[in-house]
């Protein structure tokens, strides 16, 4: 199967989304798997990986908050000949504008939520969701699954998707680099 990874955040960016899809690479490409990380570009430097394409911003500037450029965007999604589009996070442009495309284009589509905010304050995650109506449309419209990594992340991604499912699935550990009966690798 080809598998599209969709993130702003990839090494060398540090952080528990950049981590996440690093590893799930690596994981889904021992099991066999072709996988093309599709993240957004950096000024400054390159990735460089062969599997890693960047997507330029729509403007002069690259930021999170600045949508990525939609012709290079959707030309990676149909050049890749994905079977399945997997977006991390759901609060920036290029993981939503991905499912979208991919959507549009027959691809299967998966996003992941890592981020919940406001927890203990529900009637503030459902005011969100009223005022996030765009995120609420793609989630429910262009998402074939949701998948959230905690209990917390579930219950925060749900103010958004209506009716939709929202499954969870643990982020894993890394049992070659953190084992207790092996040598320390850090």
């Amino acid at each position: 199967m080809r598998i599209g990874l969709v993130t702003e955040w990839y090494p060398p960016d540090i952080g528990g989304v950049a981590s996440h899809v690093r590893d799930l690479s690596k994981y889904l490409v021992k099991r066999g798997h072709e996988v093309v990380i599709i993240t957004r570009r950096r000024n400054g430097y390159r990735r460089g990986a062969g599997n890693v394409i960047e997507i330029p911003s729509a403007f002069s500037f690259e930021n999170i908050l600045v949508p990525p450029d939609l012709s290079s965007l959707s030309e990676v999604i149909v050049k890749s000949d994905l079977d399945i589009l997997h977006s991390h996070h759901a609060f920036t442009f290029l993981p939503l504008m991905s499912l979208i495309k991919a959507h549009g284009v027959g691809i299967g589509t998966v996003l992941t939520n890592h981020s919940s905010y406001l927890n203990d304050y529900s009637y503030v995650t459902r005011v969100l969701g009223y005022a996030f109506f765009p995120v609420k449309f793609i989630l429910t419209n262009y998402v074939d699954r949701i998948i959230a990594v905690s209990r917390t992340a579930a219950s925060f991604i749900r103010a958004f998707t209506g009716t939709k499912d929202v499954e969870i699935i643990y982020n894993g550990v890394d049992t070659e680099r953190f084992n207790p009966h092996g040598s320390r690798i850090y």
